[in-house]
């Protein structure tokens, strides 16, 4: 089945002499639209985690499945401009949490690292593996989806700064949202994207390549490659569209997906994440 692009509206206004807060609530209805979209396969899961980047300004953000004792990685979206290079976190803190802290566990609770280790009685050798020595985080904020017999699902949000709140808008709020709409998905979504997410992320850590080359590691459709070979060259969306016998609509589609899966906020910071791969490469 063919997705739907993402449709980011994180910085249009909702009506003119929106105040603050209500520009807020409507980027909060307007995320959760969007995660309703992808829990039901109509759009990417990494799309709108993307979304909840730019939104908060972690650095980034990824989604785990714990079972059986491990947490497995299901999507991946950092900031652009944290890195080139789509880092993998451990999962420790979900390891933690699922075993020593279940029964306190709650849908859309939000349990932080510097508040774990502030009451943690003994050091856990996973936590401080991943986190011992990150001078470069403010903190870690670990979002409960889902707590099933077999399973534990929870995204982890990375800051290196403060993130953005509004005292108006408790992030519980938010959160328990979204763990609400979690237990809607589509069934064996998961498991699928884990599968696509292993195959995406399965290369060298440290090697970095040509996005838009044959690896293709951040798992661009073969349309939305053209289109971007073409962007980086200079052309503009209608020239693209004269070029590729597309509608200008589409390549716009195409290319806000790009953007989505890149972790890139447009064609400038795109552009700029190729060039750098190429001449890494």
């Amino acid at each position: 089945m063919s997705k739907r692009a993402v449709n980011d509206r994180s910085q249009i206004l909702p009506f003119p002499q929106a105040t603050d807060t209500q520009f807020r609530i409507a980027r909060c209805f307007a995320l959760l639209n969007e995660w309703h979209a992808a829990l039901t396969d109509h759009s990417d899961l990494c799309d709108v985690l993307s979304i909840l980047v730019r939104q908060t300004g972690a650095q980034r953000i990824t989604l785990y499945r714990h079972t059986s004792a491990k947490a497995q990685t299901v999507a991946v979206a950092k900031r652009f401009s944290c890195c080139t290079q789509l880092t993998v976190g451990r999962g420790s803190m979900l390891d933690y949490v699922a075993r020593e802290k279940m029964r306190e566990l709650a849908l859309g609770s939000i349990w932080s690292l510097s508040a774990l280790l502030e009451h943690m009685h003994d050091p856990d050798p996973g936590i401080m593996a991943e986190w011992d020595g990150a001078s470069d985080i403010h903190d870690v904020s670990l979002v409960i989806l889902d707590l099933s017999k077999d399973h534990v699902d929870a995204f982890e949000m990375v800051f290196d700064r403060p993130p953005v709140t509004n005292p108006d808008i408790p992030p519980a709020l938010v959160t328990r949202a979204l763990a609400d709409a979690w237990a809607l998905r589509a069934p064996g979504l998961i498991a699928r994207i884990i599968g696509q997410s292993q195959r995406r992320l399965s290369r060298p850590a440290r090697q970095r390549t040509d996005i838009l080359g044959p690896d293709n590691p951040f798992g661009l459709t073969r349309s939305e490659l053209r289109v971007c070979r073409l962007l980086v060259t200079g052309e503009k969306a209608k020239e693209i569209a004269l070029q590729l016998g597309l509608s200008v609509p589409t390549v716009r589609s195409h290319l806000s997906s790009a953007y989505g899966k890149t972790g890139t906020g447009g064609q400038i910071e795109l552009i700029t994440l190729v060039n750098q791969s190429r001449s890494e490469d």
